[in-house]
């Protein structure tokens, strides 16, 4: 599991990668990863803007332009990397948004879950 140190880098190097770029595709490849309908799920985010990133305890807070916030929790075992197809490790994500060429793929070993509010 990830612990605090873990989470808080995870905030500072996304909050220098993803802040203020759209969300130009959003890929579920296993819908138990978040707790609400893919299609809204996927309508929430795409073409959206992340306007800021916080953390409280284990969990990173993705503030949305639309007022929306979409909490990740990694869960035992989760882990999550940024960057190309090409650069991607050879794993299955359970989800993954994409900003134009570059893409943050969430690795799940035992469960996540995604929440949109």
């Amino acid at each position: 599991m990830p612990e605090l140190p873990e989470m808080e880098n995870y905030k500072i190097l996304l909050s220098q990668q993803i802040i203020n770029q759209p969300i130009t595709h959003v890929t579920i490849e296993r819908e138990k990863s978040i707790n609400v309908p893919a299609h809204s799920f996927t309508s929430m985010l795409l073409g959206k803007k992340i306007v800021s990133i916080s953390r409280r305890a284990k969990h990173l807070l993705f503030h949305l332009e639309n007022n929306k916030v979409l909490l990740l929790h990694l869960m035992l075992g989760g882990s999550m990397f940024y960057g190309t197809k090409e650069e991607k490790p050879n794993r299955t994500s359970q989800v993954t948004l994409s900003f134009g060429d570059y893409h943050l793929y969430l690795f799940a070993r035992h469960g996540r879950t995604l929440t949109g509010e």
